[in-house]
């Protein structure tokens, strides 16, 4: 007797960006985002670092960053490594801050993500000159030196597209950079790695 057909709806395929609907595709060679479950930890770690709960939000940042790295999901877990530091930096915790920020710096410098190295490198390096780390900040400044060599960043183009001002997925706020991979009509989330689509600016 052959087996019983299940009759039901498809799932449907999201659209990429040239079909102007659904949620954007990434490009070949960039990293996967964090999956849907992971996300909503994220967006309660946020929630908890707006709440002044930082040590309780640096223990979230932490896992999720490990979990990313296990998966070899490496752009997101560097981020979460460096925002797991920041959580640590601001619970007056400073020794585990340095230790998971420069865990999340190291993988960038592997990746040779040197704009991104540099951008959250120096965000680092205020966040400690601001808590009084001044010794931690010198040596912290003297590594990205070495890591950059004559690395400069480049200022980018300006985009006719406009990136919100929080990514949908994870909650994250001004963490949304455009790829210039989809003609500027996307942009990547640093901390989730989701892509969601930009609008047009008038």
């Amino acid at each position: 007797m052959p087996p019983r057909r299940r009759f039901g709806r498809k799932p449907l395929r999201r659209p990429g960006p040239a079909s102007g609907r659904g949620r954007p595709t990434r490009p070949h060679g960039f990293g996967r985002p964090i999956n849907p479950r992971m996300q909503r930890e994220l967006r309660r770690a946020i929630h908890l670092m707006h709440t002044g709960a930082h040590l309780n939000a640096a223990q979230i940042f932490t896992s999720l960053a490990q979990r990313a790295q296990d998966r070899a999901i490496l752009g997101p877990a560097s981020m979460l490594f460096i925002q797991s530091g920041l959580a640590y930096l601001y619970g007056a915790q400073g020794e585990s801050g340095v230790e998971q920020a420069y865990n999340g710096l190291k993988l960038l410098a592997a990746e040779q993500h040197l704009e991104a190295l540099q951008r959250e490198g120096g965000r680092f390096v205020t966040a400690l000159e601001e808590q009084g780390l001044t010794e931690e900040a010198t040596e912290l400044r003297a590594w990205l030196s070495g890591q950059l060599g004559d690395h400069t960043h480049a200022s980018k183009a300006e985009h006719k597209y406009q990136v919100p001002e929080q990514c949908p997925y994870c909650g994250a706020s001004m963490s949304l950079e455009q790829l210039s991979g989809l003609n500027a009509r996307a942009a990547e989330c640093h901390y989730c790695g989701s892509v969601v689509r930009s609008t047009q600016m008038d």
